[in-house]
């Protein structure tokens, strides 16, 4: 199995949030910072994306995906009428701290008078692999798809159709569902953006470069094994100092930074499973001792296993699970740039 198919096969995403919104004329309707990614996918009719620094026409077919934008508005017309969609969520005794559960209910909200300029389908994703994974660490402030009907919208509409049924008659099982659903479109969203965009560098475009793309593959197959550059070389069909010059050319990192970087991507995902020792996690990702992986856990995420193993699990883990994938970010983003 391919990197990318691997990676994919392995996402998994809870939505505490779908809404149906009804956007009538010369309306902004606003929308503040949440936990997750929020996408929003354009059924009918045009409106404006407006986020202070950009704004983009989006009309019926398009998608946005937004990642680390504070505040953003959707606006038709003039955008005269100003309201805030967390205001009539709140109005609605909607909460979003369903978060580890998943979505339990459809937000329906029209705002301004009718007929409505634009109706776009929402979701909020919380992706179960922040922690170190390429899918969500380098994606762009706004993954935006154009013309995507044919690929997304029976599955968005599925999920309102559930959703507006079960208002009515709910039966268990729901949110299962649902998230199944969401989850699709989040998984198609991600590998057609990867696939179709242009990447400069980093685990987009190492994806898509032949010599790169056989190294991830083999690593991804058997990421326990003690490599060396040697082994790396024959699998790219380079030499030694020629695979290691490109790999940080098209990567931005050298090889065994990326190896040990996906080591721990994997090892925090089975701590969090549960139902392993660390020794046995730390040994199946290739580490002999376990005070070695501890260390290597310990300098990747700022806690040992079973500290962030606690975290997780506290009533208030959700705020501190969001610092440290954000600090687990910054310190990414710190190193490879002084390998650029």
């Amino acid at each position: 199995m391919d990197t990318l198919s691997q990676i994919l096969q392995a996402t998994r995403a809870r939505s505490p949030l779908i809404a149906d919104l009804r956007l009538g004329a010369d309306v902004s309707v606003g929308i503040p910072l949440l936990d997750g990614l929020p996408l929003h996918y354009v059924v009918d009719g045009s409106c404006r994306l407006e986020t202070g620094s950009e704004s983009m026409e989006l009309m019926a077919g398009d998608f946005v995906m937004l990642s680390r934008i504070p505040h953003y508005r959707f606006e038709t017309g003039s955008g005269a009428r100003s309201v805030d969609v967390m205001d009539f969520a709140e109005e609605d005794n909607f909460s979003l701290d369903n978060w580890r559960t998943g979505v339990d209910r459809l937000l329906v909200r029209s705002f301004g008078e009718e007929p409505a300029r634009a109706r776009i389908l929402s979701a909020i994703v919380m992706p179960g692999d922040r922690e170190g994974s390429p899918l969500t660490r380098d994606l762009p402030r706004i993954t935006q798809l154009r013309n995507v009907k044919s690929l997304l919208e029976p599955w968005l509409v599925a999920a309102i159709e559930f959703m507006s049924t079960e208002v009515r008659e709910p039966e268990p099982g729901l949110s299962a569902i649902v998230e199944r659903l969401i989850e699709f479109v989040f998984i198609a969203v991600l590998r057609k953006w990867l696939l179709d965009s242009k990447h400069e560098r980093g685990w987009m475009r190492g994806l898509t470069d032949p010599t790169i793309s056989r190294v991830l593959n083999a690593v991804h197959a058997d990421p326990g094994r003690r490599w060396a550059l040697r082994d790396l070389a024959i699998v790219s069909g380079r030499s030694r100092s020629g695979l290691a010059i490109h790999f940080r050319e098209v990567m931005g990192e050298t090889p065994f930074a990326y190896i040990t970087r996906w080591r721990m991507h994997l090892a925090a995902a089975a701590v969090a499973r549960g139902g392993r020792s660390t020794a046995d996690i730390g040994f199946s990702l290739g580490y002999q001792a376990p005070q070695a992986f501890a260390r290597a856990f310990l300098a990747a995420f700022g806690e040992t296993p079973a500290q962030y193993k606690r975290t997780l699990t506290r009533e208030d883990g959700k705020s501190e699970y969001l610092t440290r994938a954000s600090r687990a970010d910054a310190q990414y983003q710190g190193s490879s740039s002084s390998t650029k």
